[in-house]
């Protein structure tokens, strides 16, 4: 290395390179390598910045095709909304006509069990045998008495009712229901006073005897005919101890409870 001296005042002096980092041609060396990397990042940031502007055509580009798709897509769609609702209505469709079906060859069947229930000497009659309405009141009374106008069975005593519920469990028939007539108290002479603007039910239904009639007063003496749904909206009259339906149970010609 060069050799050090010191100067007049205490100053000091070095070799050329010593204070600048090295001889010249390191220097040189060092400066090429900074420019080489300073060249470099702007070669990246370049290329970063020319993908960055690819990446956003392509998105404007996309969300231009998209907004081309969508009125198709929206089409699509309520075609397949469209298909799902007619597929679902064919499925209901389809459910009821089996759930009838089903219910007819059930019926029929409960027919011919109680026919040979009667060939073997047991009495008994479906409820729907009992009770007899005209055209005009029919849809109230049937609404009035439900499903049991077809699933009960109407006996003289408890002996017939248990031989009537053996013989529907053996077919597997579903669950029947028995009036037992022996065990029903008699009718009164007139029936309950309905409410304002109604009149009795039962006036609209026919026993087939003195003895149905029990039956027919079981369930349906609770109940009043209103000439339409504003007048059964305003009826309010609580139906007799041991009657069938709630406080005020009306119908309407229409069926409407």
């Amino acid at each position: 290395a060069p050799p050090r001296g010191d100067l007049p005042g205490g100053a000091t002096c070095s070799a050329p390179g010593a204070e600048d980092g090295g001889p010249p041609a390191q220097r040189l060396q060092r400066l090429q390598q900074q420019l080489a990397a300073a060249l470099a990042a702007e070669s990246d940031a370049a290329a970063a910045e020319e993908a960055a502007s690819l990446q956003s055509a392509a998105a404007v580009e996309h969300e231009a095709q998209c907004r081309r798709e969508a009125p198709r897509a929206s089409a699509r769609a309520a075609r397949a909304e469209g298909d799902v609702d007619a597929a679902r209505a064919q499925l209901r469709q389809a459910e009821a006509e089996a759930d009838m079906s089903m219910a007819t060859s059930r019926g029929d069947a409960r027919i011919a069990a109680v026919s040979g229930l009667r060939g073997r000497g047991v009495e008994c009659r479906f409820l729907c045998e009992c009770l007899c309405a005209p055209e005009e009141h029919r849809t109230a009374v049937h609404a009035a008495l439900g499903g049991c106008i077809s699933s009960t069975l109407v006996v003289p005593t408890r002996r017939e009712a248990l031989a009537a519920v053996e013989e529907i469990r053996q077919r597997r028939l579903g669950v029947v229901s028995c009036l037992v007539l022996s065990e029903l108290p008699e009718p009164p002479a007139s029936p309950p006073r309905p409410p304002a603007g109604c009149e009795p039910l039962l006036r609209c239904v026919t026993p087939s005897s003195r003895e149905t009639a029990k039956a027919a007063h079981r369930l349906l003496a609770g109940w009043s005919l209103a000439p339409d749904k504003k007048v059964a909206l305003r009826a309010s009259a609580p139906p007799p101890d041991g009657a069938r339906g709630k406080a005020g149970s009306v119908v309407t010609p229409l069926g409407e409870c």
